[in-house]
């Protein structure tokens, strides 16, 4: 970092304000004193709802005097307005069937972003997604898999890198999560329909990222 943006606070909005954002990412950037939330985004004014954590949400207008932070309906409204706000990152944690169009806006208008996992529920958005960020190579494009940061895991790969375990031939791998009740209902069609080119849903889509993730990073 230059001295010229030692000091600078990294302006941010957040697109989806469901039980996630509010009971994790909001509370982490707000404590931050190198970040400003400047704008939260969400279709809906009572956000959360069917999501996984409803009760850690509170309706938008609250949430928006909470952080200080203007509120938008969508990514676009929120783009259109960038010579007021001045963004220099999105963080996305919009359903999962919606990260790619959301995430493809963000990168397209240049702009840093942190997407919550899984990275897109459709193969042809992922690759679309992966070659907007190799063709921006100043621009941040990260996936928010925050189980490969645990310290469990941390020792697992230090393990494998210092070759404590020796060499891998082979690994066997169970995820569990006591999350069976989020893919059930209609109440969480979010998270148990198809929706677009999706080819089905449930909890491979929601949660098996982060299995894929820890098994690449402990290998390497």
């Amino acid at each position: 970092m230059t001295d010229e943006g030692k000091g600078k606070k990294a302006r941010v909005a957040v697109v989806g304000c469901g039980g996630w954002s509010q009971g994790w990412h909001l509370p982490n950037l707000s404590n931050r004193d190198d970040a400003q939330i400047v704008a939260l985004v969400d279709k809906s004014d009572v956000p959360g709802v069917g999501g996984c954590v409803p009760t850690l949400c509170v309706p938008m207008d609250q949430l928006c005097a909470k952080y200080n932070a203007k509120r938008y309906r969508t990514v676009e409204e929120l783009l259109a307005d960038d010579d007021d706000l001045k963004l220099d990152g999105v963080l996305v944690a919009v359903p999962h069937a919606y990260h790619s169009t959301v995430g493809g806006a963000v990168l397209k208008a240049g702009k840093h972003l942190l997407m919550e996992k899984p990275m897109s529920a459709d193969v042809d958005d992922a690759r679309e997604l992966f070659v907007l960020s190799r063709d921006r190579p100043s621009q941040a494009f990260l996936l928010n898999n925050t189980a490969n940061w645990q310290p469990g895991m941390i020792a697992a790969y230090e393990a494998v890198k210092n070759g404590t375990l020796g060499e891998l031939k082979h690994i066997s791998c169970v995820f569990a999560a006591p999350l069976g009740w989020l893919f059930e209902g209609e109440e969480h069609a979010s998270w148990n329909k198809k929706h677009g080119t999706m080819v089905g849903n449930g909890f491979a889509w929601g949660q098996f990222s982060h299995t894929f993730s820890w098994l690449f990073k402990v290998t390497g």
